[in-house]
């Protein structure tokens, strides 16, 4: 919980009791919060079983009103985009101060705020689930509970058999492997490419995969090692990772050339992604040096010719296993 925040449950409680026992709408601003426990314990759970990308998809659903929930979309979606958490931090605190928030809509901002932060991060549903019930007034958290008791009685009997995904087939093409021997066309750019995406946290791959199209990465894959290619697939969504798998079972076998292009246009994209800032690596010094090779810091960046940066590659990956471009 933000610490400048703790301060303000204390109030925010004491204006809904306050509010409650005045005004007959209480018990239906009640019942909002609730409704704001629930949504957000729904995403948690999504979040954990399909990614983060998954809840901009959700957050346009059809579904009841929410109070404020301008706020809470305005923060989701820069925990999508991969927003630093602490820029994320400051500016949900500083619209929760800018709106001059009481009783029931301070009390969801704040719901929204310490979820999203703990969406960011990671967190079991389940503890979410508490850490969020740890900021409603009581009677709200007993409401909560009761309703839920009675959702999971009522949908004792539901199998969520015929809705579980089938991940046999990622499984598979994870499993096949194309042997690469240094003669072959493309070994070096393939090589530095797995060599980049082991560097690359789930955030950066998630921003990566906004920029790269499905028949891309598709190609690409059929080439890469099975750590990359787990990494791609744990960063989709469940139901997308099993079509991309069997897409890539339904082509059969890829030309190299098509491959080392796929490869190469997500390579470029990362460099991309790289110059602007949007994702880093700090020490990570070869990097500087693929750009060049792509010529990605011209004013309009441009992929070089794969035959004429093969030189250049191979240069750079042999400096890299000589120590040259060691991590800091």
């Amino acid at each position: 919980m933000y610490k400048e925040l703790a301060v303000e449950l204390r109030t925010i409680s004491a204006e809904i009791e306050e509010y409650n026992k005045n005004n007959p709408r209480g018990e239906q601003l009640d019942a909002q919060i609730v409704d704001v426990i629930r949504m957000v314990d729904r995403m948690a759970w999504i979040c954990r079983k399909e990614g983060l990308l998954r809840l901009e998809e959700e957050l346009y659903k059809p579904r009841g009103k929410f109070p404020c929930e301008d706020v809470w979309k305005q923060i989701i979606t820069l925990v999508v985009d991969g927003a630093d958490p602490e820029l994320i931090h400051e500016l949900a605190v500083s619209r929760y101060y800018a709106l001059n928030l009481h009783a029931h809509d301070a009390l969801a901002v704040m719901i929204y705020m310490e979820s999203a932060r703990n969406l960011q991060k990671g967190v079991n549903p389940r503890v979410i689930e508490e850490l969020v019930l740890a900021l409603v007034p009581s009677h709200i958290e007993k409401e909560y509970r009761e309703l839920a008791e009675r959702e999971k009685k009522e949908s004792w009997y539901r199998t969520e058999v015929h809705e579980q995904v089938d991940m046999t087939t990622v499984d598979k093409v994870c499993s096949e492997s194309h042997s690469w021997s240094k003669d072959e066309e493309g070994y070096f750019l393939i090589k530095l490419f797995e060599i980049v995406m082991s560097r690359i946290d789930d955030r950066a791959t998630q921003r990566i995969l906004r920029d790269v199209d499905n028949t891309t990465l598709t190609k690409a894959m059929k080439g890469l090692d099975e750590n990359t290619k787990r990494k791609f697939f744990n960063n989709l969504s469940e139901r997308l990772a099993v079509m991309i798998a069997e897409d890539m079972v339904a082509r059969g076998d890829v030309r190299i050339t098509d491959v080392v292009k796929s490869v190469q246009e997500i390579l470029v994209v990362i460099l991309k992604l790289m110059s602007t800032g949007e994702i880093t690596d700090t020490g990570f010094a070869f990097y500087d040096k693929m750009m060049d090779i792509f010529e990605i810091e011209k004013p309009v960046p441009k992929q070089t010719d794969y035959d004429m940066a093969v030189a250049e590659l191979r240069a750079l990956f042999n400096e890299y296993n000589q120590g040259k471009y060691k991590r800091i």
